[in-house]
């Protein structure tokens, strides 16, 4: 039977063809192997080694970035001299505006040209970009919206404060609002994906410091009508899984309300300005989480939302963006949506290390995506925190500061250290009247000194194995000690040098007085440059106001000290 089966001709030519099918088919799919192994992902987030690192053509990137003006963007030709200029200042990203104004002047017509024009300039610059999409909000108002939205009340609600007067801000309770924006932000990411063949866009960040300024709630009759809602269930089911670590300005108000596992956001949260504030947090994450949802379906990117950050603790809702992502909502954000990698806080208030540790949770990796021109900041989130990166505001005003540019270029020959998690790192930043800092390790201590209360003392210290170590910064003096009572730490070596392609260079190996007789490192920096320095450790207005006009001005100093790289080894007697 068998014999006869094989012999039969048609079974033969039937059973060759199955063979062919078989055959071609695997071709296909091993030249489908092939092709995944060669096609670079898009960017993402992944843990290395528990350490959250961004990815970028499949390798662990640091952002050394700057953010333009509002503006900047919208002008081809205003654009054309700076592009150099970024590279120059040691920049390997920038963080550039796309407008809904510009983006879709009319309802259904998008323009290309501004996104297009930035893909092309960042590749032929060897740059990264960052798009802020000034959608329905930026700073806690509707100014980028297009004409067709802000002439369309009917459609588009304004929010109402106490005495029922409209404001210049969207309703975050519009839905017809919501499904404008999402479509303008898909077209854009579909534009993106068609046109971004290298990765030059490694982030997005949908909408720009939402919630509502000057006022506390809407109090039209949309949003008193929401306020009357039963809390979802959702929020609900993450606060009682969570309730050993809610931030406390959400846990307490919960409590005081009695703890009640369901009802209406007055009953759950009391009829209080918190239970408003929680709903505003609730209702525009859930908003950005469904438009960024969108965005990724058709080009997934690492998305963030960024925070006009609460500048002092007597500051109420609507005194800064009511609902916006500032820290003390950062559970109702991470509840609303999955699709919200990070809160990041823009910064310009002197409290630099206190702001950036509220933002530090294992679900939350840290990024300053708005701060002053002061390289000293990056360094310190970079090396406390592994921060994914930093970014001045404005960069623009930074051109030529040469103190800055140098000190980027720092970080640019020892990003390989700072991005190997086998290292560990740490900050140093003198903020205020401090003189120093003690960091204790499992085996020692390490005794770190400012030494100049003008310029300013900041560093990184890397940790590559036992005995070495590297310390990038200037103006501090370092001291070993070993917790051990039965022996004593020395320095056995300091190599001042650098980078070249992560191959270490060594200099002038130092001793006598430039190290005490190898008692303290002492961190000069490697040269003096004559320009302006950043004054930091003063509170500046979070963004230009009618009575506050921003500055990004510096204070000039002659002959300021810049970075320099020191490779230390010890030995134990």
């Amino acid at each position: 039977m068998l014999i006869g089966y094989f012999m039969n001709p048609t079974t033969l030519v039937k059973s060759f063809q199955n063979v062919i099918f078989v055959l071609i088919a695997f071709l296909q799919f091993a030249a489908l192997a092939v092709f995944a192994d060669t096609v670079t992902p898009h960017p993402y987030l992944g843990y290395n080694k528990e350490k959250v690192q961004l990815y970028v053509d499949g390798k662990p990137y640091l952002i050394i970035g700057g953010e333009l003006h509002n503006s900047s963007t919208s002008s081809i030709a205003y654009m054309a001299p700076y592009w150099s200029k970024y590279k120059d200042m040691n920049i390997n990203t920038v963080l550039a505006a796309i407008t809904w104004q510009q983006f879709e002047p009319e309802e259904g017509k998008f323009d290309y040209r501004i996104v297009d024009h930035l893909i092309e300039q960042a590749e032929k610059h060897e740059l990264r970009l960052i798009i802020l999409w000034f959608g329905s909000w930026k700073n806690g108002q509707s100014s980028y919206t297009p004409m067709w939205v802000k002439e369309d009340t009917e459609r588009f609600q304004r929010v109402q404060n106490k005495e029922k007067h409209a404001i210049e801000t969207i309703s975050v309770f519009s839905k017809p609002l919501l499904s404008a924006d999402k479509k303008a932000y898909v077209a854009l990411n579909e534009r993106i994906s068609q046109k971004d063949a290298t990765n030059r866009i490694i982030m997005m960040q949908p909408q720009n410091e939402v919630g509502i300024l000057g006022s506390d709630f809407d109090y039209s009759a949309l949003g008193l009508q929401t306020l009357k809602s039963t809390v979802p269930s959702k929020l609900m089911n993450y606060m009682k899984a969570n309730s050993d670590r809610l931030r406390p300005e959400l846990l307490e108000v919960w409590k005081q309300a009695g703890m009640k596992n369901s009802g209406t956001w007055t009953e759950v949260f009391g009829d209080n300005i918190y239970a408003k504030e929680f709903l505003l947090a609730w209702s525009y994450a859930s908003f950005i989480g469904e438009i960024a949802e969108a965005g990724r379906d058709v080009h997934d990117l690492p998305t963030f939302v960024n925070a006009w950050i609460v500048q002092n603790d007597t500051e109420l809702p609507g005194q800064y963006p009511a609902g916006g992502p500032v820290s003390r909502v950062m559970d109702i954000y991470k509840a609303a949506s999955n699709k919200i990698d990070f809160l990041a806080p823009d910064i310009y208030l002197a409290d630099f290390k206190g702001i950036t540790s509220d933002y530090v949770r294992d679900d939350n990796p840290l990024f300053v995506p708005e701060s002053t021109i002061d390289a000293s900041r990056a360094y310190y989130i970079i090396g406390e925190h592994g921060a994914l990166g930093y970014s001045p505001f404005g960069i623009e005003d930074g051109v030529g500061n040469k103190a800055f540019s140098k000190a980027y270029g720092v970080l640019h020959e020892i990003s390989h250290l700072l991005l190997d998690p086998a290292n560990s790192t740490m900050g140093v930043l003198r903020q205020g009247s401090e003189k120093g800092r003690i960091i204790e390790l499992e085996d020692m201590f390490i005794d770190i000194g400012f030494s100049s209360l003008v310029e300013p003392s900041y560093g990184i210290i890397i940790r590559t194995n036992e005995n070495e170590f590297y310390i990038a910064g200037v103006n501090l003096h370092v001291k070993f000690n070993s917790k051990n009572d039965e022996s004593t730490l020395y320095i056995s070596e300091v190599n001042e040098g650098r980078f070249e392609e992560e191959k270490w260079k060594p200099g002038r190996l130092l001793n006598g007085d430039d190290t005490f007789h190898n008692e303290r490192v002492r961190v000069y920096g490697r040269i003096k440059v004559s320009g302006p320095t950043f004054a930091s450790d003063q509170d500046r207005p979070p963004q230009p106001t009618a009575d506050s006009e921003f500055s990004n001005a510096n204070q000039n100093i002659e002959n300021i000290s810049t970075p320099g790289i020191y490779k230390v080894t010890l030995y134990t007697r």
